[in-house]
């Protein structure tokens, strides 16, 4: 179960990782890919933070929750370990 102490720290990065550190003590993902699903979930989520106050987004608030949660899961099962399917 992820520490959800991580979950207040201010900095997004840190705080991703901490939680990333967990999926990897529980088996769900390898080591070597924390680095990669971080700057990715952080990416998507910069860039659609970005299109809601660009207004470049028709999206309602819940929508872009949702497409972004959806997005970040695919790629963290990308990475997810065979044996954790």
């Amino acid at each position: 179960m992820i520490s959800f102490l991580c979950f207040w720290k201010k900095n997004i990065y840190i705080r991703d990782m901490e939680a990333l550190r967990s999926c990897v003590t529980q088996g769900y993902i390898q080591k070597q890919h924390i680095y990669n699903v971080n700057e990715m979930s952080l990416l998507m989520y910069q860039g659609m933070l970005q299109r809601i106050i660009n207004n470049q987004s028709t999206y309602s608030e819940e929508e872009a929750v949702s497409r972004l949660v959806r997005y970040i899961k695919i790629v963290v099962k990308s990475y997810q370990n065979p044996e954790t399917l």
